[in-house]
């Protein structure tokens, strides 16, 4: 899983080129669907988050921890428009994984 690399010790990610082209994205595409006002971190780790559990379902157990850093991190630096992010999200990934995951 190229994604575990990717994460930062904190347990976000950062929005650059090997990410976006993991999630199957250019660079461009992805910042063109961030919402206004969105940290590049909140947006990007939203976006890591919904592609592991919209493709990587059946691998959950090698990147649960992952996700729950990733949802510490988010927690601890929590944006009002994370719903806004989680159905852009969405959108830009073509998957339907509910807001609730993020206690939305």
């Amino acid at each position: 899983m190229s994604l575990v690399s990717l994460q930062n010790v904190n347990g976000s990610w950062a929005l650059n080129a090997a990410l976006a082209a993991l999630l199957g994205l250019t660079e461009a595409e992805a910042r063109g669907k961030m919402p206004a006002q969105v940290s590049l971190g909140t947006w990007a780790t939203v976006l890591a988050v919904l592609w592991l559990h919209a493709r990587a379902a059946g691998q959950r157990d090698e990147w649960e921890l992952l996700e729950a850093k990733a949802q510490g991190w988010l927690r601890a630096n929590v944006e009002p428009q994370l719903a806004e992010c989680v159905d852009a999200a969405n959108s830009l990934l073509g998957c339907s994984v509910s807001p609730s995951l993020f206690g939305l």
